[in-house]
C-alpha cells in the first residue's frame, strides 16, 4: 500500500495529522506466514482485525475516534469492525471492495455462469462474504465507498456500495424525515439546473 500508486489514502490521512496503523493480511505484501498458520479466510481476516483493534485500544491505548480503511479483500476486515464495534469505529473507507462475494463471480464477464460459481465455491472452500449485512444499521460511523468502474476484479454489481444500496432500497422510506430529505435533494437538483 505504501509503495504503490494506491498510497493516496495513506497520504490523505497523514497530511491531516491522523495517526495510521498499517498492516498486511497474512500471506499478502511483506507479511510472513508459516506453514503451520492457516491461510487467509474471511473468518480469519475478521479475527485478525479484531486482534489488531484490541492491540490498538488495550496495548497502545489509542483513544479518540478510530477509523478503518479496507481496499479490495481488506474490506472484509474493515466492514466487520464497523459492524461488530459500532461504539469504537467512527469512520470507514471501503476502497474497491466487494459486497457479496458470490456477486463478484456471478457478474464477471464473460464467465458469470453457474459453473463458474460452483468452481469458485470449490476453490475458495465455500467462502461466505457479505460485507453489507448489518452495515447500514451503524449510523454512528461515517462511511466512504470508493469504486473504480474500470476495476478488472470487482465490477459494479459485486461492489460493496451496490450491495448496500440493494439492502437500503428494501427499507420503508415513507416517513416524515425521509420526506424532508427527498425535498432537500429536489431543491439541490433544481438549483443545479
Amino acid at each position: 500500500m505504501v509503495a504503490e500508486h494506491n498510497a493516496y489514502w495513506l497520504d490523505f490521512f497523514l497530511r491531516r495529522d491522523i495517526n495510521v496503523f498499517v498492516w498486511n493480511q497474512r500471506g499478502y505484501g511483506e507479511s510472513h506466514q508459516s506453514i503451520f498458520s492457516p491461510l487467509l479466510t474471511p473468518l480469519q481476516s475478521k479475527v485478525d482485525a479484531e486482534r489488531i483493534l484490541q492491540f490498538l485500544v488495550n496495548k497502545l491505548q489509542v483513544r479518540g475516534k478510530i477509523g478503518v480503511y479496507g481496499r479490495s479483500i481488506g474490506g472484509i476486515a474493515a466492514s466487520h469492525l464497523v459492524k461488530k464495534f459500532p461504539e469504537i469505529i467512527s469512520m470507514f473507507v471501503g476502497d474497491r471492495t466487494m459486497g457479496n462475494f458470490d456477486n463478484v463471480v456471478k457478474y464477471r464477464k464473460p464467465c458469470g455462469s453457474s459453473q463458474m460459481i460452483k468452481l469458485y465455491k470449490l476453490i475458495s472452500c465455500n467462502w461466505r462474504i457479505n460485507n453489507a449485512d448489518g452495515f447500514p444499521e451503524n449510523t454512528n460511523c461515517f462511511k466512504i465507498h470508493c469504486f473504480d468502474e474500470y476495476d478488472d476484479v470487482i465490477d459494479v454489481f459485486g461492489s460493496q456500495h451496490h450491495e448496500i444500496a440493494s439492502k437500503v432500497a428494501q427499507i420503508n422510506y415513507d416517513t416524515k424525515d425521509f420526506y424532508k430529505f427527498y425535498q432537500s435533494i429536489i431543491v439541490i437538483y433544481e438549483i443545479e439546473s
